[in-house]
């Protein structure tokens, strides 16, 4: 569902904006899965053809994936703002370290950090995203990733 501001639509605005939440928060999460399954036409699908330095970003998640083998997991997500074709929300995302060779997926998993913050699990960050053709894509991180603590009160 497409989130239209107007006067007369305010009060669909609920309504509208939680199709446009549901719609943002299942592009990251195809987002994290393409990551996870490190398949980067399926990630620079779910990213906006607008986004700043789209060569770039394609260059640097295809070394990551490469040098790297991490588990992304989707632990948050608040929209904060939409306005027309531009969405910011806030993302609580934990980021794992995969041991191809364990025998459990439990332990498979160990803190070692994450792509975006050193020595932190867990971590929460601001995205932007764009509306075109139809469909809500990640634009950019509008914000650098903080630690979170899981057991802290939502903003």
């Amino acid at each position: 569902m497409r989130f239209l501001f107007s006067l007369g639509a305010a009060i669909c605005v609920s309504v509208c904006m939680a199709g446009d939440r549901d719609e943002m928060r299942q592009i990251l999460a195809d987002n994290f899965a393409a990551c996870n399954e490190e398949n980067i036409e399926a990630l620079m699908d779910t990213c906006s053809a607008d986004m700043p330095d789209r060569p770039g970003f394609r260059r640097e998640s295809e070394i990551l994936f490469q040098e790297k083998d991490l588990h992304y997991s989707l632990v948050d997500f608040e929209v904060t703002m939409v306005d027309q074709d531009y969405a910011e929300a806030w993302v609580v995302q934990a980021t794992y370290t995969d041991d191809r060779n364990s025998d459990s997926e439990q332990r498979s998993k160990f803190r070692s950090g994450t792509t975006l913050l050193p020595q932190e699990e867990v971590v929460e960050y601001k995205v932007a995203f764009k509306y075109a053709a139809g469909k809500w894509k990640c634009y950019m991180t509008i914000s650098e990733p903080r630690p979170y603590r899981m057991e802290k009160a939502r903003r």
